[in-house]
Formats: C-alpha cells, structure tokens, sequence
C-alpha cells in the first residue's frame, strides 16, 4: 500500500475518533465544567504523548518550537471556542456539520494566506453551505443561536489549524510536533480556567470515565493520526475524508444522546454535506478513475 493510501486510511480513523470525542466530551461535560475539562483532557494526553517522545523535544531548534506553539495556539482557542458551543448546545449532530464547514473555510484560507490556488468547486460549494447554515439558523428570526455561531467560528479557527499543520508540519516529526500544540492547548484552558471557572461540590465517577476515554482515544492517538495523516496527504484529501466526521457524529449522537432533527435541520444538514462533497469532487473524480484504472490492469 502506498504512503498516500495508507494516509488516507489513517485520517478515516481520525474522523471516527473525532466524532467519538464529541459523544465522550457532551457526557463529560454534564458534570465537568468545560475549559476544564479541555485542559484536563489535553494536559493528560501531553503527560501521555511525552513518554514517547521527550527526547525529540529537544532535538527541535527555536524555529520549530515557535512553529509548533502558534499552531498550538490557534488551535487552542478554537478548542476553547467550540467547546463552549457544545457545551450549550441542544443539538450535537447540528454542531458537527456546522463545524465540517472547515472543509470548505481551509482552501479558501490557503488562498488568501499561503498562495495556495483556489478551486472552483469551492464557490460552488461556497452557496451550499451557506443556504445549509440559513436552514439551520431559521427559527423564524434568521438569527444563529449562540451555539451555532460558535461552532462557526470555532470551524475558521480549525481551518486555519489545518493549513498552519500542513505548512509548519512538513519539516517536523509528527510526535513532538503534535505533544507541543496539545501542551498548549491544555496550559492556556487552565490558564482560562483558572479565572474563569469554578468547580462542583461533586463529580459523578462516569464524568471520569469519559474524561479519560477523549484524553486516551479521542486526543493523543487521534492527533498523532491527525498529524501524520495530514502530512502524509494532500490537504484536499485530508479535508474530503474529514467529511465523514459530523455523519458519524449524527449515527453516534442519534444512539447515545437520543437526539432527533426535524425536517428543516436535516435538509440543512444535508445541504452542508453536499458542498462538502461538491468543493472536493474533482479530487473525488481522480480518485474513481484511479481506482477504475487499477481494477482493468
């Protein structure tokens, strides 16, 4: 199997352990205030990160360390962003495909800050993903709810990760550059959290439970994948597998959370999904040819 092939692989993975931190971090977070919960949840995964690679640290000189601490930090503040979304919002499933949008957000990002070309398929998808979010958002006032603009800004906040991952990323190894964005992240929620939150009198154990499931599944093997992958890959490729992210988080939400959309939402959700598929699909088109080609030899 190619190194692309296996990439791909990899990042199928990464959506399915993506849409599980959703379900472990909403259960979590019945108990569990939210900033700290992120920074327990990325200070663990950094404890655990480190055992494997805390001599690569210091084998990295300043420019990849100041490389990896902005990357880190945007990446944080959006995690801080769209945790406060989910932790006030109604609907998971809504909140993932709002946030997918970061599929098409990255290439236009890339074309406005890295000279990256843009591709037509993204102003075509640009109008479906703006009348999915409309649908969404229509409750008679055509106003987002609080929830839903946050997880829009929080998915501005992971494209721009995304391209700071894929340009910083080329030059360092996978495992120390991951450990320092999700040291990062965990010091600057509990820096937040610190003046911010206050914690319950009480926390119900399967609050612990599921802190520790997103801190070992959800956070460290995700991200290392994470990272690997989208080094590995064309960030088209990465960003159209990624795609798969918010339908597992709807099947998971719909099993564990007993969640229900109306028809509106749906056609929303749908609508999203679509500019998804439509801003890669020349890339989806290579794909099946290439796959046709291979099944004549």
């Amino acid at each position: 199997m190619s190194r692309s092939l296996q990439a791909d692989a990899v990042m199928l993975l990464v959506t399915i352990l993506a849409a599980s931190g959703w379900i472990f971090t909403k259960l979590a977070l019945e108990d569990l205030p939210p900033i700290a919960f992120l920074a327990l949840r990325f200070l663990g995964s950094f404890l655990l990160l480190i055992l494997f690679c805390w001599y690569s640290l210091f084998r990295l000189n300043l420019k990849q360390w100041r490389y990896a601490v902005f990357a880190g930090l945007v990446q944080g503040i959006s995690m801080m962003v769209w945790i406060l979304a989910l932790n006030s919002a109604d609907q998971v499933s809504e909140g993932a495909f709002i946030t997918s949008m970061l599929t098409i957000i990255a290439p236009i990002i890339a074309w406005l800050f890295f000279s990256s070309h843009l591709k037509r398929e993204t102003l075509f998808a640009l109008p479906l993903a703006l009348a999915g979010m409309a649908l969404l958002a229509l409750d008679g006032n055509w106003q987002l709810e609080s929830a839903q603009l946050l997880f829009l800004v929080s998915a501005f906040g992971f494209a721009l990760h995304i391209n700071l991952t894929n340009y910083f990323g080329q030059n360092l190894p996978s495992l120390p550059f991951t450990a320092i964005q999700v040291a990062v992240v965990g010091g600057l929620a509990a820096l937040v959290s610190f003046f911010t939150e206050s914690w319950p009198k009480t926390v119900d154990s399967s609050a612990w439970g599921w802190l520790l499931a997103a801190i070992l599944l959800a956070t460290g093997f995700r991200y290392t994948l994470q990272t690997w992958g989208i080094k590995n890959s064309t960030a088209g490729s990465a960003a159209l597998i990624m795609t798969l992210e918010p339908l597992w988080t709807a099947m998971m939400s719909l099993y564990w959370l007993g969640e229900s959309m109306d028809k509106q939402a749906l056609v929303g959700c749908i609508l999203i999904l679509a500019s998804l598929v439509v801003s890669r699909w020349q890339l989806i088109k290579r794909q099946t040819r290439r796959t046709g080609s291979s099944l004549r030899v």
